[in-house]
């Protein structure tokens, strides 16, 4: 049979409402998915080189962590159910920039404390970076 896939949905932090279907990565979600891998990514996203020039995000960092969110909770979900898989998130959820990339790595850190408590210590976050500096 073909592999358990959420339901499509937008990119991660557009302000659109919740799915209205079940969520097979909610921990209270009916069933006994497993999963491998909980991945997003940005995609072609190209909103033009303001963003990347400045720095900033081109979409709400509330609207980022409140999806963030999800795939955090059906990650650990995944945790307490034995079965530890991987969470990647391409793009930074927006431009990749290196402080993008800082700025959600952070708000993961503290997800997984609010959520995981004192065994979120055990949990390795990995960031891939790709600026290149004059030093380099």
């Amino acid at each position: 049979p073909a592999p358990l896939q959420p339901p499509s949905s937008p990119p991660t932090d557009y302000p659109l409402p919740p799915p209205t279907r079940p969520n097979p990565l909610h921990p209270n979600c009916k069933g006994k998915h497993t999963f491998d891998l909980i991945a997003v990514d940005a995609g072609s996203i190209d909103p033009g080189p303001y963003y990347l020039a400045t720095r900033s995000s081109f979409t709400s960092l509330q609207h980022v962590v409140r999806d963030l969110r999800i795939m955090v909770e059906g990650y650990l979900s995944q945790v307490n159910k034995g079965h530890p898989c991987k969470l990647v998130v391409g793009s930074a959820g927006g431009c990749g920039t290196d402080n993008q990339v800082d700025i959600l790595a952070d708000e993961v850190r503290a997800m997984l404390r609010e959520l995981a408590g004192s065994s979120s210590a055990g949990i390795t976050i990995a960031t891939v970076t790709s600026e290149i500096r004059d030093s380099d």
